[in-house]
């Protein structure tokens, strides 16, 4: 069984040059619809070599995600007659665009920054180093520096006290993409920045992961939050 055989039994098509209009309406969704999608599959179209393709239950055993590079993929338990069972792998390669939906939760036709998707392609996964600004290293207010001059031909500040009193406070209800948000992780008042993308996601330079995407809602990040702006 190849991987477009795969692919195609898990209805969730997404190479290349397919536009919006032409994705799957689950995929749209987000990934918990591509998990619904994936959990109702119907058996008949899996065609695995040496056994009838016709099977008596399938069954998800891991949730549909993102993995290195732009691929999602997920893995069932297929039950054949005489209770023969074998596991599924099916990972298809997605454009930025449907793979930033997916991570951000939202559906693919709000995925419309593709200057921003472009960036964080270069930059994510880039290691943390304070007082960094380039490729072998950066810091959260020199990756703000580098978004604000690359996607919105702005300039800041270089360090997250100055960002955070240049800008004008908003409510948090009111974040809308390129806001920065800030944060209190040291004892030395704010010490950290981000900038907010969509659906409670923003982009930072962490200590620990480097540039990433985290959710606003974590724990960890509710209890530093200090404001935006």
């Amino acid at each position: 069984m190849n991987v477009q055989q795969i692919i195609a039994a898990l209805g969730i098509i997404t190479i290349g040059l397919a536009s919006c209009s032409t994705l799957q309406p689950a995929v749209r969704k987000g990934i918990n619809a591509v998990q619904n999608d994936i959990t109702n599959l119907s058996p008949q179209f899996l065609q695995v070599e040496n056994t009838s393709p016709k099977t008596t239950s399938n069954k998800l055993t891991s949730v549909a995600k993102l993995t290195t590079p732009n691929t999602i993929q997920a893995t069932y338990t297929v039950t054949y007659p005489n209770n023969i069972t074998s596991k599924v792998v099916a990972e298809a390669f997605i454009m930025p665009q449907l793979k930033y939906a997916i991570a951000l939760d939202i559906a693919a036709e709000q995925a419309t920054s593709l200057q921003l998707y472009n960036f964080l392609e270069d930059w994510l996964h880039t290691r943390y180093r304070f007082g960094g600004q380039g490729r072998g290293g950066i810091d959260c207010s020199a990756l703000m520096q580098k978004i604000y001059t690359t996607i919105y031909y702005k300039e800041l500040p270089r360090t997250a006290i100055l960002q955070y009193q240049a800008t004008q406070r908003i409510l948090r209800e009111e974040l809308q993409e390129g806001d920065l948000i800030f944060f209190h992780t040291t004892r030395s008042g704010i010490s950290h920045v981000g900038m907010y993308i969509a659906n409670n996601r923003f982009v930072h330079a962490s200590s620990s992961q480097g540039v990433t995407i985290s959710n606003l809602n974590e724990k960890y990040y509710v209890n530093a939050y200090r404001g935006c702006g």
